[in-house]
């Protein structure tokens, strides 16, 4: 995930802790915030990708993951992400527990860059 972190442009970190505050706004507009959209539509998802090939590379290809992200990652939170994830993984072929653990692998990376 550093690796991720660290090619991120520009971020623009206000601190805000506030579990409200983090509820409230969907996660593309907090990324698109920080990292602007082009970052969060097309480089983030390659680069979440490499990390999550090794389970899912045979049944879904990096353009297949990048749909699946840009459909989930307009929900409200991490744990709708998740589960959109995985049920996008799903739906394709992937296991539901190997679905379930890349989702959560994407789930705690889009924490971390929030």
């Amino acid at each position: 995930m550093n690796d991720v972190n660290s090619t991120a442009p520009g971020k623009n970190n206000d601190g805000s802790k506030d579990p409200q505050d983090k509820g409230a706004t969907s996660l593309l507009v907090k990324l698109a915030a920080k990292y602007g959209q082009a970052y969060v539509k097309k480089t983030l998802p390659k680069k979440i990708y490499i990390k999550v090939a090794p389970y899912i590379g045979k049944a879904i290809s990096q353009e297949k993951f990048t749909k699946i992200w840009n459909n989930s990652i307009g929900v409200a939170s991490g744990a709708a992400l998740e589960t959109s994830i995985s049920k996008g993984l799903q739906s394709m072929g992937v296991k539901k527990g190997t679905a379930t653990t890349v989702a959560s692998i994407v789930s705690t990376t889009v924490a971390v860059l929030v």
